[in-house]
């Protein structure tokens, strides 16, 4: 089953959706309304297994509620032309953030504060869906901080 399957079949909006994939070096997102502190700036170009390119038309860090933890991901790539929303395995383990997926069930572990999400997992093709994962939170949420973990460059953050 291919991702955009999983979303059409279970009804999900593909915004809501993410997919752990270790094929990618970077986190990627498609939709614009998520973000506060887009950087502009930043244009690259991610190329595909078909060898063409998307462009990359922003970077930003985007705060979500994941299995009842917030989480920062950090250095997420804009790409308004994606299909699905990806966390990159390897930009995770540069940061030290270990992933453990078992019968499937996800753990992540942060390199400071041990077990941090634990969530039910799909397995499709290459990648991993993770169910019930996330919903986007706005940066400035002030009811989240206390369990907010930052997972990106200055703290460690995904």
């Amino acid at each position: 089953m291919l991702p955009m399957s999983y979303v059409e079949l279970n009804q999900s909006r593909r915004e809501d959706v993410w997919f752990l994939d270790s094929g990618w070096n970077n986190h990627m997102c498609a939709n614009k309304e998520w973000f506060s502190d887009l950087d502009e700036e930043f244009q690259q170009s991610v190329k595909l297994e078909n060898n063409s390119n998307m462009a990359v038309l922003g970077k930003v860090n985007i705060r979500l509620q994941i299995a009842g933890v917030t989480l920062v991901i950090t250095d997420v790539f804009y790409i308004p032309k994606l299909k699905n929303n990806l966390l990159s395995v390897g930009q995770l383990q540069e940061r030290g953030v270990a992933i453990l997926i078992q019968h499937g069930v996800c753990k992540v572990y942060h390199p400071k504060n041990d077990l941090i999400v634990k969530t039910a997992m799909l397995q499709i093709g290459c990648s991993y869906c993770l169910q019930k994962f996330c919903r986007k939170l706005p940066l400035a949420s002030k009811q989240f901080l206390k369990k907010t973990l930052t997972l990106g460059t200055a703290d460690m953050g995904i």
